[in-house]
């Protein structure tokens, strides 16, 4: 058992996401947590999105469980470079 904050758990790919321009785009991560979040947000910049929100062609998934003390959330966004 822990206790204190989540622990975001390290994924065993490397730093980068590598996507294609005009392609969606994917990032995720597990959470470690007890107990489970009520709620949980994506920071980018100056973009907060709470799980389950979208702006744009930025959209943020629900939470997932993935075991009794980890939920995983994902954030879908469309690349456009300019």
């Amino acid at each position: 058992m822990f206790t204190g904050a989540p622990q975001v758990l390290r994924a065993s790919g490397g730093n980068e996401v590598v996507a294609l321009r005009g392609q969606d785009a994917l990032l995720g991560l597990i959470v470690c947590a007890d107990p489970r979040p009520q709620s949980a947000a994506w920071e980018w910049g100056s973009l907060h999105l709470q799980v389950g929100e979208g702006l744009g062609r930025y959209h943020a998934e629900q939470l997932i469980p993935v075991s009794y003390y980890n939920v995983k959330s994902q954030i879908e966004f469309k690349i456009d470079l300019i």
